[in-house]
């Protein structure tokens, strides 16, 4: 036996068909609705102005960043490109080896008659020691393509490439398909490359 005081409950008959029924509190739910309309327009009013804000307020750079961020790429074919199409030295300020790789003698002192005449600083001419070659080419220095370029027309040279620790600004090698050079034709060949070269920068030039 319990010892809990006596209630209505123990009037109840134990055979009796009725059962007991929790009754929990009741929602009012009017009052529900309200509360979840009311956060759904706080958050609202919130997502505005945050937005307001994210408009007008002023944008900055990090401190440290400059006011024109850019970055410049730099593109090796187009440098090559543009070193190449750049207008070439004064002759007079090119310096210029002249070597023999296997033609007939006498061929390096032609050359640098010719060369001269077109008005190239020949500092010297000798037998060619490096690797052997198959055809005459024009070797320059760094920063002097564009002269290498105008020598090896002149010249009708197929080939030119840039010599690392080159002795002279333009070193040209005559192979054994060199055969000879006719008399002034050296002078008229770069004029004519000169000319051209003038003409094609004039051309990329803005117009005023």
């Amino acid at each position: 036996m319990n010892s809990y005081p006596r209630d209505e409950f123990d009037d109840v008959p134990e055979d009796s068909a009725r059962r007991g029924a929790y009754r929990g509190q009741q929602i009012d739910q009017s009052t529900s609705r309200g509360g979840t309309i009311a956060i759904l327009c706080v958050g609202i009013l919130g997502l505005l102005l945050g937005a307001v804000m994210f408009v007008v307020q002023p944008r900055t750079l990090a401190p440290d960043a400059p006011n024109n961020v850019s970055a410049a790429v730099s593109d090796p074919a187009s440098e090559s490109s543009n070193e190449s199409q750049q207008t070439p030295k004064d002759p007079s300020e090119i310096n210029v080896k002249i070597y023999n790789a296997g033609t007939y003698p006498g061929a390096a002192s032609e050359v640098e008659r010719e060369m001269k005449k077109a008005g190239y600083n020949v500092t010297g001419t000798s037998n060619w020691k490096g690797e052997s070659i198959p055809y005459s080419m024009v070797y320059y220095a760094n920063g002097f393509i564009a002269e290498a370029n105008t020598v090896a027309d002149g010249l009708g040279f197929s080939y030119f490439e840039e010599q690392k620790d080159a002795p002279a600004d333009i070193s040209v090698v005559l192979g054994p398909d060199f055969a000879g050079i006719p008399e002034g034709s050296f002078q008229e060949n770069v004029a004519a490359q000169e000319t051209a070269t003038a003409s094609a920068t004039a051309s990329e030039a803005p117009a005023p």
